[in-house]
This record gives structure tokens, sequence and C-alpha cells, in this order.
């Protein structure tokens, strides 16, 4: 591949996905800092546009800024998640979400779960001020990263949720959780 040519290009820009929303790009502690005997989990400083609710836990989700093929940075927290593409329950395409795996040491992140539950699980997701669309998880992948397809992040077609977050501190791969709302948004068939 060429240096500069539009397949290195995008390669490395999803590479830079990943590597981000691994938490590979968090600020260092600072020289001499003592490191926390507890997480101590930074404020939330954006505002909170949508909960997602799983097992009984809800969980802020703050928008974040993603340009298709671009580089998608989640809230510097284990607290909260991240959220951009399509409005909540829009009638096409996908809404992104990503997170931290872990954000420092001892703070696991709060949608963990959603990385590892089984096929079927269902979560409800709310738009602030919206109404909950519920949604099950219909499969997932763990590739490496910068493997990604474009059908994860469409624009069109039937409205989807795509989950990312990394399989581990480092971030090596990527998790990828899918899902579709129970019921269909807007008149259009979600199956």
């Amino acid at each position: 591949m060429a240096v500069g040519s539009p397949r290195r290009t995008r390669s490395l820009l999803t590479l830079a996905v990943a590597a981000t929303a691994c938490g590979l790009l968090m600020p260092a502690a600072p020289a001499g800092a003592l490191a926390p005997r507890a997480c101590q989990p930074p404020d939330i400083a954006a505002p909170v546009v949508a909960t997602i609710e799983v097992s009984g836990r809800s969980t802020p989700l703050v928008a974040v800024r993603y340009k298709h093929g671009g580089v998608l940075k989640p809230p510097p927290t284990h607290r909260a998640g991240g959220i951009t593409g399509k409005p909540v329950g829009a009638p096409s395409g996908t809404t992104i979400i990503a997170w931290h795996v872990r954000y420092g040491e001892g703070c696991d992140g709060r949608l963990n779960t959603l990385a590892t539950a089984p096929v079927g699980t269902r979560f409800t997701l709310q738009a602030t001020g919206g109404e909950p669309v519920t949604l099950e998880i219909t499969g997932r992948k763990v590739v490496k990263q910068g493997n990604y397809k474009p059908a994860w992040f469409r624009p069109g077609g039937p409205y989807q949720v795509t989950l990312l977050t990394c399989d581990d501190y480092i971030g090596r791969n990527t998790v990828a959780t899918f899902a579709v709302p129970l019921e269909p948004v807007d008149g259009e068939s979600s199956r």
C-alpha cells in the first residue's frame, strides 16, 4: 500500500478509533503522582444526552464526535459511554456507542457486561426526553484492531446499534456487539 493511499489512510484511521476506544490514548499520570488506592472516577463533564440500561443498571451516555473514517473517542471515564451516529430510535441507520473497557487501575467500564452478554440479551436505550427503545443483542465479533466492516457504521438500512470497546486493557482486539430493536421503529421492519 502506498503511503497516503486512501486504503492506507482508512486503515490508519480505523486503528486510531480502536486505540482510542480501548483507552490507549489515556493521559498519563503526572510524574511523582501516587496511584490512587481505589478507582477515583472523573466527573462526567459533558451533558448526558442518553442513558443505557442493562441488568437494572443505568449508565449515562454523552455525545462524542465521529466523522466516518475518523477517530471515535469515548469520554475520559469508566462511568459513562459515548454516543454518536443516528439519534436513538431513528427510522434507519446506526447509533454507535463506545466506552473504555477500563479507565485507570480498577476502573472497569460500566458497560462491560454488554461486551460479553449472550445473544438475545435485552437492554434499553433512551435519549434524554425521548421514548425508551428496547434492543436485543443479535451478534458479536472480536476482531483485530482495524478490521472493521462498513456495515457496522452504515448510515441507512434498518435501525441498529453498534457497541464498541476493546477486549482488554492493552487493546489488541476490538469487541463489536450488535443490537436491533425488538419492535419496528417508525413502521420499519427491525428484522
